[in-house]
């Protein structure tokens, strides 16, 4: 037994103890294993008896399982089960990829780090990513995750100018319509030249740039015609 699966026991039944943990709830503790079995390495970065490919990015190694990307992905089934190259692949390189993102994107997928809740950080990374590779349920996730900010943000009013924008160039680029309205909604009663000042202004494409520019001078002209 590793000292890691010893500590992972010994907070497990002490929190039973105590009342600190619910031992009946999986998530909990797929959550709090995922977080101890990575103090010492990094996750992915070490090979077992459940891993069959390497992902090679930056350099670095990320072992995970063909079988679990093919359930999560139509490309990754494609590229394992058809006539490609990837086919019998132990190694595959991942040319012009974040190792970070690629990390954050294989944890989405695989059953032990899958509780890992989304953030503004990890958003940006995994959804280009999951579209690429055909995550549908990832997408949704992500969908879902700018839903449940933009909620918070508007109740809390703290949603800031980047954010927005970040929310609209990555729902425009990756087809994730949903919330769009309600990002331009939001849009709208914000300042044009605190817009320009961010980053994100700039990747945000032409189609909703305009359509942001139109509801903004039409919500202008109901204000003159009051």
């Amino acid at each position: 037994m590793t000292n890691v699966t010893a500590a992972i026991i010994q907070r497990a039944v002490y929190a039973a103890f105590t009342a600190e943990m619910d031992l009946s709830s999986d998530e909990a503790f797929t959550a709090e294993f995922a977080d101890s079995a990575t103090l010492q390495t990094g996750p992915f970065e070490t090979a077992d008896d459940t891993t069959d490919v390497a992902f090679v990015v930056e350099d670095r190694k990320l072992y995970f399982n063909k079988m679990i990307l093919g359930m999560c992905s139509p490309v990754f089934k494609s590229m394992f089960t058809s006539d490609f190259k990837e086919k019998n692949a132990e190694k595959i390189p991942v040319p012009g990829k974040s190792y970070d993102h690629i990390v954050a994107f294989l944890e989405q997928l695989h059953p032990l780090y899958s509780s890992k809740p989304i953030t503004d950080k990890t958003l940006e990374q995994i959804l280009p990513l999951a579209d690429k590779y055909q995550v549908e349920s990832l997408r949704q996730k992500c969908e879902q995750y700018i839903g449940n900010q933009l909620e918070l943000g508007s109740l809390k009013k703290n949603l800031t100018d980047n954010q927005l924008l970040m929310y609209l160039w990555l729902c425009e680029e990756y087809r994730l319509p949903k919330h769009r309205q309600l990002l331009l909604d939001l849009g709208t009663q914000r300042m044009a030249t605190k817009f320009e000042e961010s980053h994100y202004y700039k990747l945000v494409p032409p189609t909703a740039k305009s359509d942001l520019l139109i509801q903004r001078v039409k919500l202008l002209e109901k204000r003159l015609l009051r």
